[in-house]
């Protein structure tokens, strides 16, 4: 399972059906998207499962859910301010006029049940936001690329110039371990 044919949706949103994705840069958009919500997951992972380091213990979880609320406080924890701000808001204002998301949610279970412990349970919500979350990654991608790049077919070479010279972007980058 992976996020390459919800591409399209987003692509389609963006730039209209003039716009191509070459097949390196839908791998690697892919990769990205597994590693920003495994990264995720991981975090929410030791928030739900704190360490008590003077005993060398795990301690059992208070709460077995995972909810938008470890990955809101995770996304916090991983990267800088302006991004989760950013992320924040476009959240609310789907949740406030109910829009559509275009990724796959079953893609976003399956790599959330991947990553989490055994004993914690996902809820619903927590899918939906995690997913969205991953889309506005990608739709934010898109955008940067069509006003530094200007080109219809995207590529890795115009991602690596976006990564480059857009800031928050390249901080995403640094903080997944991710290169292009």
């Amino acid at each position: 399972m992976n996020f390459k044919k919800d591409f399209l949706g987003i692509i389609v949103s963006v730039f209209g059906e003039d716009y191509q994705l070459s097949k390196q840069s839908e791998t690697f958009l892919n990769l990205l998207c597994f590693e920003f919500i495994k990264k995720i997951v991981k975090k929410s992972n030791d928030l739900l499962n704190p360490i008590d380091y003077e005993k060398q213990i795990i301690k059992k979880p208070t709460k077995k859910r995972l909810t938008t609320r470890e990955i809101e406080t995770s996304i916090q924890l991983l990267f800088p301010k302006e991004i989760v701000d950013y992320f924040m808001k476009f959240y609310k204002n789907v949740v406030y006029y109910k829009s559509k998301i275009l990724f796959s949610e079953s893609v976003t279970k399956n790599l959330i049940e991947k990553f989490i412990s055994n004993n914690i349970k996902i809820t619903k919500k927590s899918i939906n936001f995690l997913t969205f979350i991953t889309q506005t990654l990608v739709y934010d991608i898109f955008i940067t690329y069509e006003d530094i790049v200007k080109d219809t077919t995207i590529t890795n070479k115009g991602l690596s110039k976006v990564f480059k010279e857009d800031k928050e972007l390249k901080e995403i980058l640094k903080v997944l371990k991710v290169s292009i």
